[in-house]
């Protein structure tokens, strides 16, 4: 009997460094697809480049086209999608073009920019009997791992609720339910909406809603590439009493009615902005009537105690009887909040979310008089409240509501207090507002009214009236990006500490120009701040939406000589956390919030159970450091 026994053997096979190019490496080569086929198998092994990569409408395209190949197609209709499937390590991006090959036409071209998966391209106004080709390529730099993939083109063919007449009834639900929703093939009513000035009517699909009372709140939140609209109407064929949209692809968007009829149909269309049509054509979407929130009389208001940052939303708020007219709006969604004035003068800064049009009352008592009101006009803006001549000792109330009868893609808001002079609250690195790191983008709009310099400016020029958020790495990777809202130009500092260690100083972009820094070298746990200035030393009518884009990830760090299985379970889990199977007995063991927040912090001999039912319920890291290895854990509390 043979035995092989600490041997290794090696075999080297010496290939032709260049594989052969493709037939359809060129233009002149495409291949022909018929339309509605079945899927065509494709490779670029060997393929190089026939000219730069592509730029979509909207979303991510482009890369590297070091390695495109070509087919082509003749229509057979306006609407056609082109679908590319791509193998396990090939990130398709598809151009499609019209002309002929010495002088071709891009029409539009799209990459979700997803390894392995499906990849689309809809569009609407292909001329039948006419060719067009259609060229496929990896995304990234040199040759992917894998290179086949599988091609198509086929008939977009129009969902049942292409139109108003076919509206898909939807329940009414006490908690947003989202489903997912596509609009493939779905096509334009030829309806101009009462909103979102350019939007592309060509693609909207229908619904229907019948409340359970007189609120209701509709709630679209689109993939990638996608832009949604969003309108109401009291019939079909009826007045309009609702739109809205967001600022860009990717985001969610709301509209919250609180006059409604409830034995009333209602029908409202979800489209895409854009024209050529998204590539993603999904979305999530939910109709609900939730509970009022605790502060939705002045009853429940809620304290405000010393120099306190609260985070509020006037989701399913209602209107309170018997109050004064605001000085602005329609308050149909107020919230309350309550503080003891500690001197004659208390400022109170709101600052809201993307869209939202905020005002804030305050009153010496509940059904009391008014003693201040402010609404800035407009949605984005931080509205500013300054009261005077306050009684020490004495308890006030406030309220905030949208100035709109129809609350329009956020609800949520964020309302600090200051006592003594006027001053934006986050004015210094010691008071930077929090930015979550959650699995979705987190905005949060801001402004420079008031602010002051705290340090001079980053990139060497100009001056620095300026205002600071913070955020808590929970991985490697994150994307910030600063967007003017008053076409200003604004600098986007991040520094590592309040001392003003850079770390990133952004000003590549002029007036109303977006910033963007991003890094995948975080320290995950450690705190960044984020300082904003405008150079010019702007420091009135200088708003803006910040963006924070992060992941939470697990960190695992293993020493190759240490073999190890670490379980943890349930998750979530309700009360008592259990962690077996690994090679420990001494460690640190830590349970961090988002915000980077220490819960609890355990050295020495480590337990197999913990228990969490202290723990209010949200995402957690929990994070296990032993001599040889580090490993940090997402934990779900219920």
């Amino acid at each position: 009997m043979f035995v092989l026994s600490s041997t290794v053997l090696f075999f080297l096979f010496l290939t032709d460094s260049k594989a052969q190019a493709p037939i359809n490496d060129n233009c002149s080569g495409a291949i022909d697809l018929t339309v509605d086929a079945s899927y065509v198998s494709g490779n670029v092994k060997g393929a190089t480049r026939s000219m730069g990569g592509c730029a979509a409408t909207a979303g991510q395209a482009g890369g590297n086209s070091d390695d495109d190949v070509w087919y082509k197609f003749q229509a057979t209709s306006p609407y056609l999608i082109i679908a590319a499937q791509g193998s396990e390590q090939f990130n398709a991006v598809l151009e499609v073009f019209s002309g002929e090959c010495s002088s071709l036409t891009s029409m539009d071209c799209a990459s979700e920019g997803k390894i392995g998966k499906v990849e689309k391209l809809p569009l609407n106004y292909y001329i039948p009997g006419n060719t067009y080709y259609v060229r496929v390529y990896d995304i990234g730099n040199g040759m992917p791992a894998t290179t086949d993939f599988q091609i198509r083109v086929y008939t977009a063919i129009p969902p049942p609720n292409d139109n108003c007449a076919q509206a898909k009834p939807v329940t009414v639900t006490d908690y947003c339910m989202n489903k997912t929703e596509s609009q493939e093939g779905a096509t334009g009513s030829g309806l101009t909406p009462s909103c979102a000035n350019g939007a592309a009517d060509n693609d909207d699909i229908w619904y229907s809603f019948v409340p359970k009372s007189s609120n209701v709140i509709l709630n679209a939140h689109a993939s990638h590439n996608y832009r949604a609209v969003m309108e109401v109407f009291d019939g079909c064929g009826g007045k309009a009493i609702g739109c809205t949209t967001t600022l860009k692809h990717n985001m969610a968007l709301k509209l919250a009615f609180h006059d409604l009829n409830p034995d009333q149909t209602y029908y409202f269309r979800v489209f895409n902005y854009y024209q050529p049509l998204s590539k993603s054509q999904t979305f999530q979407l939910c109709v609900y009537d939730p509970p009022a929130p605790s502060n939705d009389e002045c009853s429940g208001a809620i304290e405000i105690i010393g120099n306190d940052t609260l985070s509020g939303t006037v989701d399913a708020a209602t209107a309170s009887s018997g109050y004064a007219a605001p000085c602005s709006g329609t308050p149909d969604d107020d919230v309350w909040y309550k503080f003891t004035a500690s001197s004659a003068q208390e400022a109170f800064s709101l600052f809201p979310t993307p869209y939202f049009d905020g005002v804030i009352q305050a009153f010496d008592a509940c059904n009391g008089q008014v003693i201040g009101c402010v609404n800035a006009g407009g949605r984005n803006k931080v509205e500013v409240l300054s009261l005077n001549n306050l009684t020490p000792g004495r308890e006030y109330l406030i309220r905030v509501f949208t100035a709109e009868n129809v609350a329009s893609v956020t609800a949520g808001f964020q309302i600090s207090r200051t006592s003594g002079p006027v001053a934006i609250s986050n004015d210094d690195c010691a008071f930077a507002i929090v930015i979550p790191v959650t699995e979705d983008i987190n905005s949060i709009t801001g402004s420079l009214e008031n602010a002051s310099q705290s340090k001079g400016p980053c990139n060497g020029s100009g001056e620095a009236n300026d205002v600071w958020y913070k955020f808590t790495a929970a991985s490697k990777a994150a994307t910030i990006k600063l967007n003017p809202l008053d076409g200003n130009d604004l600098v986007l500092n991040i520094v590592s500490d309040c001392a003003g260690n850079n770390i990133a100083c952004v000003d590549n972009n002029g007036e109303g120009g977006e910033e963007i820094w991003q890094s995948d070298n975080l320290t995950i746990h450690q705190t960044y701040f984020i300082r904003v200035y405008d150079p010019n030393g702007g420091n009135y009518n200088s708003n803006f939406i910040l963006s924070l884009t992060g992941k939470l990830e697990v960190l695992s760090i293993p020493d190759i000589n240490v073999e190890r299985i670490l379980t943890v379970f349930p998750i979530p889990v309700e009360n008592v956390l259990n962690i077996h199977d690994y090679k420990i007995q001494k460690g640190n063991l830590s349970l961090f919030d988002l915000q980077g927040n220490v819960l609890l912090n355990e050295s020495g001999d480590l337990k197999n159970t913990y228990d969490l039912s202290a723990i209010k319920p949200g995402a957690y890291i929990l994070k296990i450091v032993s001599e040889d290895r580090v490993d940090a854990i997402k934990i779900i509390k219920k």
